[in-house]
């Protein structure tokens, strides 16, 4: 008889009140993450751990640190304790949710000379903060380098539009358009779709919906008439410029849309 797998049938509870157990997303050994929601609408994941012993506090204490951290190419820990489930001692740890690892694009394709400097240029910057906050991180392999390069790019336009460099700013959000479509080719949607994995192409496609609406809201101040078709067409035609801040990819019917630029012949 099969031993059924650390977290299996938790879909449904809710962890201390706060955060829901909504889809599974991984989980070996004593470890298992869910996507749950931050104040009933942001995505996040939570990762439960049975440890054992005192390694309980340790993983608390830990994790406690990491919430007073804060840099652009870090995760974020937004929550984490001690729970019981089903008679169980629990640790729990809540932060931001990436739709994409470095583990995933290597097992498709090998990655050009120019695709690894970029992508390792806020990796060494995250690491130079922390260590200047003495600390020193221990476990990285592609697994642990989240790609979640739009978020820094709203401030980085606002901080060059405050100052008045318009060119500055047009090419740091035009850098963000370049991302997505390095995102497209990196994560291959249409060979997840051939290969039949439709969780994986949803969430790419998710993924990809948000960072178009960021870009577009980013564009607005450019070319307010084709952003604004953009996110009326993703149904979320809010332009103000509090919304450019990534907030996960999450599913949602989007519009057809006409050529924003079409061509003319002549």
């Amino acid at each position: 008889m099969e031993t059924a797998s650390f977290g299996s049938g938790l879909e449904g509870r809710v962890v201390e009140g706060q955060f829901p157990l909504l889809e599974r997303l991984e989980g070996s050994g004593n470890s298992v993450s869910f996507l749950t929601l931050l104040q009933g609408s942001k995505e996040a994941v939570i990762q439960l751990i049975s440890p054992d012993g005192a390694e309980a506090d340790a993983y608390v204490a830990q994790w406690e640190f990491a919430k007073v951290l804060s840099h652009p190419h870090l995760t974020r820990v937004f929550e984490a304790g001690r729970c019981v489930i089903n008679g169980s001692d629990l640790v729990y740890v809540v932060t931001e949710r990436s739709h994409a690892t470095l583990s995933k694009i290597v097992q498709k394709r090998a990655l050009t000379a120019d695709s690894v400097r970029e992508m390792f240029r806020p990796v060494l910057k995250a690491l130079s903060y922390l260590h200047q906050n003495g600390v020193v991180h221990g476990y990285i392999n592609p697994t642990t380098i989240l790609l979640a390069d739009l978020e820094p790019v709203p401030g980085q336009v606002a901080e060059l539009l405050d100052r008045s460099d318009l060119t500055a700013a047009l090419e740091a959000a035009w850098g963000a358009v370049r991302r997505l479509n390095r995102y497209v080719e990196e994560q291959a949607p249409w060979a997840l779709a051939k290969a039949g994995e439709d969780e994986a192409v949803a969430r790419v496609l998710a993924s990809l919906v948000e960072g178009l609406r960021v870009v577009a809201v980013l564009l607005h101040p450019w070319v307010p008439r084709s952003a604004a078709k953009i996110l009326e067409a993703l149904g979320a035609p809010d332009v103000a410029y509090a919304g450019a801040v990534p907030a996960g990819g999450t599913a949602r019917t989007v519009q057809r849309l006409a050529p924003l630029f079409p061509k003319h012949d002549g």
